[in-house]
């Protein structure tokens, strides 16, 4: 455990997502997007994605970053629905600089 968040934002920004197939057929599917305070959004909130076999993409999404007053910080998940290609989960926390420390 960590008292400080993954990533720290300001304002409002652009986070890029590498995506990524290690295996040897083709997959599709859908990301989703999950936080824990309605206030941090990421958007979109769901994604269909194809990858050919060892195919990396890169995806912008754009996150809203409130006042510290509002949210100061939340654990953002973005899951994958691949079928028999898996289904992946991320999960990070962010924070605002001006939040403070988070007690765990």
């Amino acid at each position: 455990w960590t008292p400080e968040p993954e990533r720290v934002f300001e304002t409002d920004t652009d986070c890029v997502l590498s995506i990524y197939n290690f295996g040897d057929t083709p997959v599709a599917g859908t990301l989703t997007v999950e936080s824990s305070s309605p206030a941090w959004k990421l958007s979109p909130e769901e994604s269909e994605v194809r990858l050919d076999p060892m195919e990396r993409k890169a995806i912008t999404l754009p996150l809203s970053v409130p006042t510290p007053d509002v949210a100061p910080d939340a654990w953002i998940t973005i899951r994958g629905a691949f079928g028999d290609g898996g289904e992946p989960v991320l999960a990070f926390w962010v924070g605002h600089p001006e939040a403070g420390e988070r007690k765990p």
